[in-house]
């Protein structure tokens, strides 16, 4: 990453701008009326009127944002910010020496959509076949439907910079294979569990040659916007190649038990 903008570094991180508000929905006298509405809903103001917030089009690609002086830092991988979006936090290297954490400050309200099941609907990628290196590797070969593909998840996350981290929703730094995110609408947060699953094991070549048991205490430490339901949870793996490689192949199924005094 660059803090200046260059041919190379084009890509930006955005704070969470000055014309974004929220409305705390459950604090007015019809909320209680109406199933299933949000306790809150995100917005901005235009001429008097609170209007939904740009999506991922509107700020991507037709600079939405532009010239607000809104950027963190400038980016030189369009694929990599996007992933950064989903996962929420992340290590921007600056220079040999330099590195800023960059964590989760707000998202834009809008609904996200896993890019994965549009593929899937879409007949390009196999579900089974289904994996963060496989969406990778999908839009590094066809550049020309980035823009289509990042689209359809209309959900955007602004960021900031914090000194340690990564930073779950209770404000304290993550632990690897210690820490799960779970739908923070369901499950209590700081929870002590017990996960039971498997790992993948890899060979010199990045592939996988079998799997290990997973058995652990961990913390409900997280959440997410692609984090929805009870039959979903999410397992930091840490920083770095090993890391990514665990996590984007993490889709088995396993047992997770939530701790709880009688």
């Amino acid at each position: 990453g660059s803090f200046v903008k260059t041919d190379k570094y084009r890509y930006p991180l955005y704070r969470v701008p000055d014309n974004f508000y929220k409305i705390e929905l459950a604090k007015y006298p019809f909320y209680s009326k109406f199933n299933g509405l949000p306790k809150v809903i995100r917005g901005r103001i235009q001429n008097k009127s609170i209007l939904p917030f740009y999506t991922r089009e509107e700020i991507d690609y037709k600079n939405a944002l532009y010239g607000k002086d809104l950027e963190i830092v400038w980016c030189d991988n369009d694929i990599d910010v996007f992933f950064l979006h989903i996962q929420g936090s992340g290590i921007v290297q600056i220079s040999d020496t330099q590195f800023i954490r960059v964590n989760y400050a707000d998202q834009n309200g809008h609904q996200y959509k896993p890019i994965g099941k549009y593929l899937i609907d879409k007949g390009l990628v196999a579900r089974e076949d289904m994996s963060m290196q496989t969406l990778k590797k999908y839009l590094v070969d066809h550049p020309e439907e980035k823009q289509e593909i990042f689209s359809y998840n209309p959900s955007y996350v602004f960021f900031r910079i914090v000194d340690t981290g990564p930073l779950g929703n209770i404000e304290v730094p993550l632990t690897p294979y210690r820490s799960i995110a779970t739908d923070v609408r369901i499950f209590p947060k700081g929870a002590l569990c017990f996960i039971e699953t498997e790992k993948p094991i890899f060979n010199s070549d990045n592939e996988i040659i079998g799997w290990l048991p997973f058995k652990r205490f961990v913390m409900n430490q997280d959440t997410g916007g692609a984090i929805r339901g009870p039959a979903r949870t999410d397992l930091f793996t840490g920083f770095g190649k090993i890391s990514e490689q665990t996590a984007g192949m993490l889709k088995n199924p396993g047992n997770l038990w939530f701790l709880i005094k009688k």
